[in-house]
């Protein structure tokens, strides 16, 4: 009884989370006659490698023999749905574990946040805003590897921040391997490490050669928690390495939207010509870890020779990284999605055809699609506050706490370019806390000037 009056809000924030997620899922199930397996298997190839695993044929994908091993994806997720479902021998178990994991995610955010301010009010919408926010509830309701991911990696930060604070180099180890762990989730972060140790030098007060020491375990400690995946794709591919994510997405990704951009097309009608031209990706659970060198020669000759719009591109990503709503998905999701989509991204519409962009929203307006429009505004004011946050954050004092999270933001940014056209709300999930805390800070402190900064004290 003591802990749940210490810690009710805590767990008010959990159960409201949670209930959010089982809502969403039970809508999802209706939607789909009841069918839990097409409700949460998702399209990433996870669930099907777990059902290999727990047949006995390896970490793969394929349907039928030979069962060809899988480079493309990381161990984490197949294998945690494999687990769960041999602990517990029902897929309702597992979703039910996955949507636990999601729902804690709004309370290591707020301990995350407690680091970057003293005021128990912000710390606290922020974990409110991870509780609610409609894309994160759809991804702990599908066999996707954001949740799983974004666990590893708030504990990696939480443990990252507490070494800050106290110097205690168990802390550290453990951020680095949860930090291991997540990569072996979603790669994405595999050079994240090279971040966080440049902070902590960054950091380091007395510069002397044992104040390098822990800091150089984690490097060490994140290598070898990586190693056994390393070392297998080495052994099955020889290759070292976690995944041929990264350059399969630079050719099936940013070369067609690249294209659709100099040819005023689609990505869909530039990735058709790249299949037809037999160098497509048809199938990137298919790829092949040993070809990821292939790939990217193949891509950079075209990037090459299409600055321009490659520069647009970029430009437009990276817009939409931040501003990218998600609600599409969230409709689409439990079939409520628009029947006919724009013919462009709606930031080319706007600026092309303005005319166009205005009657599409004005024909949408009673549907339930004006929940897109809704929030793509949000996000883009949340965007505009986020930065003006910031730049007032490093005015009042940049402390490491707040450089991790303005590195981090930047970096699964510039992690993004390589999706091209086809970025989305996604791949800003991991960050969306840090993106909320700054415009929450820049909110508070321009409605209530002298109140708000008296409350935003920096932890030092």
């Amino acid at each position: 009884m003591q802990f749940i009056r210490n810690h009710k809000f805590e767990i008010a924030i959990f159960l409201l989370a949670f209930a959010l997620r089982f809502l969403y899922l039970a809508i999802s199930l209706d939607y789909r006659d009841g069918n839990l397996i097409n409700t949460i298997a998702g399209a990433d190839g996870y669930y099907s490698i777990s059902q290999n695993i727990l047949a006995g044929h390896g970490f793969s994908s394929a349907g039928n023999p030979p069962y060809v091993l899988n480079s493309y994806r990381p161990p984490m997720m197949p294998y945690f749905i494999a687990w769960m479902y041999m602990i517990f021998g029902s897929y309702w178990a597992v979703i039910i574990i996955y949507m636990i994991l999601s729902s804690l995610l709004a309370i290591l955010a707020i301990r995350i946040s407690e680091f970057l301010t003293k005021s128990e009010a912000v710390s606290a919408l922020v974990g409110m805003f991870i509780a609610i926010e409609p894309y994160t509830i759809v991804f702990s309701t599908i066999f996707y590897g954001e949740t799983l991911f974004m666990f590893f990696f708030f504990l990696s930060i939480l443990f990252l921040f507490k070494y800050l604070k106290g110097n205690m180099l168990s802390r550290l180890l453990l951020s680095a391997f949860f930090l291991g762990t997540a990569t072996l989730t979603k790669p994405v972060v595999q050079y994240l490490p090279i971040i966080a140790m440049a902070i902590m030098i960054w950091n380091i007060k007395k510069k002397s050669l044992p104040s390098y020491v822990p800091i150089a375990l984690y490097g060490l400690v994140f290598l070898v928690t990586i190693s056994p995946w390393v070392y297998r794709n080495y052994k099955e591919f020889n290759i070292i390495g976690i995944s041929s994510q990264a350059n399969v997405q630079i050719y099936e990704m940013l070369v067609p939207s690249t294209l659709a951009i100099e040819n005023d097309t689609s990505w869909g009608e530039e990735y058709h010509k790249l299949l037809n031209s037999g160098t497509g990706v048809i199938d990137v659970n298919a790829s092949n870890i040993k070809d990821t060198d292939d790939y990217l020669k193949r891509a950079i000759p075209v990037l090459l020779a299409h600055p321009a719009a490659l520069i647009v591109l970029s430009a437009n990503t990276a817009l939409n990284f931040f501003i990218h709503d998600g609600m599409y998905d969230v409709l689409r999701r439990i079939g409520l999605s628009p029947k006919v989509s724009l013919r462009k991204p709606a930031l080319f519409l706007l600026l092309t055809s303005p005319k166009e962009i205005f009657s599409e929203i004005i024909d949408r307006t009673t549907k339930p699609e004006i929940l897109i429009l809704v929030g793509r505004v949000l996000w883009t004011i949340i965007t505009i506050a986020s930065f003006a946050g910031v730049a007032l954050y490093i005015k009042k004092g940049l402390t490491p706490y707040a450089l991790v999270a303005i590195l981090t933001t930047g970096y699964f940014m510039l992690t993004a370019l390589s999706i091209g056209l086809a970025v989305n709300a996604r791949y800003r999930l991991p960050v969306n806390l840090f993106i909320i805390f700054f415009a929450l800070y820049a909110l508070l402190i321009f409605w209530k000037p002298s109140d708000s900064i008296r409350s935003y004290k920096i932890n030092q």
